[in-house]
């Protein structure tokens, strides 16, 4: 018999076929996950020349002929059987259906951390076909049937969220929110519990939803149908335009009750790409029952060039530090800078838990001596860890430091070089605790 030419194995899926790609004869364009590579990327499934004769003569060569069948079958399959286990994927039924790895996040409660996948293919509706996977973090095994969700292949992406209430939140396609229900270890479709609950604002139906920026926590951005936007902060049940917005802020003065933080503000001094950060410990006016704000805001030494330039409108807020006085009017009562003051350059605060900040910045002006990674405990101040991405191995090869993702559980951090790899989970004091990139073991 004479084996099929030309025939190769997808290097994302392992699907096999001869996956012919019009626009170049050097590559291929896998019909499952829709995958590019080039001819040098996969492995031919036999040489040009192979045939194998079937012996027409005594009983031992239908033995011969069987050994020779099951040798070819077995040199195709082990090396996409080892393939698939180096993936760290479900199957291959898994990933042929499922399409690519598209974002991942983790959901720890009572002990226990659920790992929460999404795939992405396109149908033959073309349609953006997403497929969320619930499944232990340590053993793999589903928690729950997989959630298959199709949209139009034009909007955007999608993006995790952790809320103060401890769930987990989910946008896809800026078009559905989703909420994981911890006991059924699925997601719920809250669209239509938001324009349950607002009807006048939201009753013609809602055409874009996404999370609100960070500095608004807790909140949706909302497009009706009607045209209209609005902030909803679902969690205190309150809907606002942006003119309403803007009036509670001006209310933030009245509010008799103090929250305490931590973030990076820079300094006056300076442009965009040289900006001086410090780490300080905040504490705001705040209200129960109300929006949560916390704008961005610059700083100026006391007595230095910008503060003498601005002193008319200037107010002291601590540590030898003032900021201008509307930051005073939106609820910032008192900073003060950790020590040591040590600036950093495009500092941001990556992520955080109850107990932890991850923090990260670059030590220069020049990015390409690498990023810093810290972990501050809340409660001390104190830095309790400190690398460089270049000394933890699961980052080392990342190419490209500022698209560095985290994501804070209660026990730790979900560490990603981008979105669509399977990443790292540290402890609060940055011990490795588990490595999805690496092959599950074997028994």
């Amino acid at each position: 018999m004479t084996l099929r030419k030309n025939l190769y194995f997808c290097p994302q899926c392992g699907t096999s076929g001869k996956h012919l790609n019009r626009a170049s004869a050097q590559t291929r364009r896998c019909e499952s996950c829709g995958t590019e590579f080039s001819v040098s990327q996969a492995a031919a499934a036999a040489p040009d020349a192979v045939h194998f004769s079937l012996p027409s003569a005594g009983h031992w060569g239908w033995w011969v002929s069987g050994a020779l069948v099951l040798a070819a079958a077995a040199a195709f399959a082990v090396p996409l059987w080892i393939s698939l286990g180096r993936s760290g994927s479900p199957s291959v039924e898994s990933r042929v259906n499922w399409g690519r790895a598209q974002e991942s996040a983790l959901h720890e409660a009572g002990g226990k951390i659920s790992r929460i996948e999404i795939f992405q293919r396109r149908n033959e509706q073309s349609q953006d076909e997403y497929t969320v996977v619930v499944s232990d973090m340590q053993s793999g095994a589903h928690l729950s049937e997989p959630q298959v969700y199709r949209l139009p292949w034009m909007l955007h992406g999608e993006d995790f969220r952790n809320l103060s209430d401890g769930n987990l939140y989910l946008q896809l396609k800026e078009k559905i929110m989703l909420r994981l229900d911890p006991g059924a270890q699925q997601f719920v479709d809250i669209t239509p519990q938001l324009s349950a609950q607002f009807p006048r604002e939201l009753g013609s139906g809602i055409a874009k939803i996404t999370f609100a920026y960070k500095y608004r926590p807790d909140c949706f951005e909302v497009l009706a149908n009607d045209g209209k936007k609005y902030l909803v902060y679902w969690l205190i049940g309150q809907i606002q335009t942006e003119e309403q917005a803007r009036e509670s802020a001006q209310k933030i003065a009245s509010y008799t009750e103090l929250t305490e933080d931590y973030q990076f503000v820079p300094l006056m001094e300076g442009n965009s790409l040289n900006r001086n950060f410090l780490l300080v410990k905040t504490w705001r006016k705040s209200q129960s029952g109300q929006p949560q704000y916390s704008p961005y805001f610059e700083m100026a030494p006391v007595g230095s060039e910008s503060f003498r330039r601005g002193s008319s409108y200037m107010r002291e807020v601590g540590s030898g530090y003032a900021v201008r006085s509307y930051v005073i009017s939106e609820g910032l009562t008192k900073l003060q800078v950790l020590e040591p003051a040590t600036p950093r350059f495009n500092a941001d605060v990556l992520a955080h838990n109850a107990t932890r900040l991850l923090l990260s910045y670059s030590p220069t002006p020049d990015e390409a001596q690498g990023r810093v990674l810290q972990l501050l405990d809340r409660h001390s101040g104190q830095i309790v860890w400190s690398r460089t991405m270049a000394q933890i191995p699961q980052l080392a090869q990342n190419r490209g430091e500022r698209y560095l993702k985290a994501q804070g559980i209660p026990s730790g951090f979900l560490m990603q070089s981008t979105s669509m790899e399977p990443g790292h989970l540290m402890d609060n004091n940055g011990g490795l605790v588990k490595d999805f990139a690496s092959p599950p073991r074997t028994r």
